[in-house]
């Protein structure tokens, strides 16, 4: 599943606050809730928090189609909603959403939904709560991604909450506190480089990089690595299916035998990513 809406987390956001300065009212729903499809909207730069070229969220679109062509309703679990002062948004259950669509159930079928209520932050803090803890739980990199988006759209949010929701420690937030503040302040410079000008649409890795010292412009935002790994990861999918996800040592003892040296790589590359700073810093 891959984020085809364009635009980015700040233009989102931005609109979304737009929205919310003159907001409609919420209209009433009757339990049991469900909402036409496609009435729901959906706006993954804000909360989508999985990495949208992980291969297996399309496995999983895959089975919850096969699960919604068993179920005599044709639903799934409730997707979480949000009203964004003019419509319904979709901020948990975007592979669901996704199943729906895949399952061509048309625009008018009546989906389950639950109803979150509470401000823009909350409700991106509600999408990767449900996402960290749910049966396919997010990847750390991703975790301390959604983490990152929350410390740089919304500093409302404690350290606690932002902790709590994403998966990650507080000392891993007061550091994204550290850099955010950093970048801000680098920001005034008319030198400094980043995604339409704004490093909150930076990653995580990459805005550490720069306040670390990192030349902006050696930052690569379209990394010729990160393609390759992906296509790579596709190919062993493709040969192998879903029986390395099955038997998780018989796949690290392959990988094993087929390069002794990946264990070494593979520590060097989550220590680079997963780096944590426990500084404190105040709520």
């Amino acid at each position: 599943m891959s984020r085809k809406h364009g635009g980015s987390l700040t233009s989102d956001w931005q609109k979304l606050e737009a929205q919310l300065a003159k907001a409609k009212a919420q209209p009433k729903l009757e339990a049991p809730t469900k909402l036409a499809l496609g009435s729901i909207r959906l706006r993954p730069n804000v909360f989508q928090h999985r990495d949208p070229n992980q291969h297996e969220g399309t496995a999983h679109v895959r089975k919850l189609v096969e699960a919604i062509g068993r179920s005599k309703t044709r639903t799934l679990e409730p997707l979480i909603v949000w009203w964004d002062g003019r419509t319904w948004t979709g901020i948990d259950g975007h592979h669901r959403h996704a199943a729906y669509t895949a399952a061509a159930v048309g625009a008018n079928h009546l989906v389950p939904v639950e109803v979150f209520e509470g401000s823009l932050g909350a409700a991106m803090a509600q999408a990767a709560a449900g996402n960290s803890r749910n049966k396919r739980a997010m990847t750390t990199g991703e975790k301390t991604q959604a983490a990152w988006r929350m410390v740089v759209m919304d500093d409302s949010l404690s350290k606690a909450t932002v902790a709590d929701a994403a998966g990650v420690s507080q000392g891993s937030v007061a550091n994204m506190r550290r850099v955010h503040k950093q970048l801000c302040e680098a920001a005034e410079d008319a030198s400094f480089d980043a995604p339409n000008g704004d490093h909150r649409d930076l990653r995580w890795l990459d805005a550490k990089r720069i306040a670390d010292g990192g030349e902006a412009r050696d930052v690569d935002w379209k990394s010729k690595d990160e393609k390759e790994a992906i296509a790579m990861a596709a190919a062993i999918r493709k040969a192998i299916g879903d029986r390395g996800s099955k038997k998780l040592h018989v796949l690290a003892h392959a990988l094993e035998i087929y390069d002794s040296r990946l264990a070494d790589a593979l520590i060097e590359h989550w220590s680079e990513r997963d780096t944590e700073d426990d500084d404190s810093d105040p709520q």
